[in-house]
């Protein structure tokens, strides 16, 4: 007698290894499998401009990495004392602007390792 459904599934093309370094960006959701893959010892690289859900952010955010873009005091804006950027999650603000720049430069810099 069987107490479960089984499945058969199908071995992937795709594989990854503790060898490979793993950049992931989006949601929440990203986030916890991040931390699952973390905990299992790979080499991730979480969401380097926050948890962002739309496709033209995320888009916008790899180009960004891929051409290295430098943020600078012209990329962020005060809002009632505290500085946002548009391309960053408001884990990023804060009522310092060298500071929101230098969270977003060292944010920047350890995509650059992983890549």
């Amino acid at each position: 007698m069987k107490f479960r459904t089984e499945i058969p599934l199908a071995t992937s093309d795709f594989s990854i290894s503790h060898a490979d370094k793993i950049g992931m960006i989006g949601s929440c959701f990203t986030e916890n499998v991040s931390e699952k893959l973390l905990q299992a010892g790979f080499e991730v690289l979480v969401n380097p401009f926050g948890i962002v859900y739309n496709p033209v952010s995320l888009a916008n955010g790899l180009c960004d990495l891929l051409h290295r873009k430098i943020y600078t005091e012209a990329d962020i804006f005060l809002h009632d004392g505290v500085y946002h950027s548009f391309a960053h999650h408001s884990r990023f603000s804060g009522t310092n602007k060298e500071a929101v720049l230098t969270h977003i430069a060292a944010s920047r810099s350890k995509s650059y390792k992983i890549s």
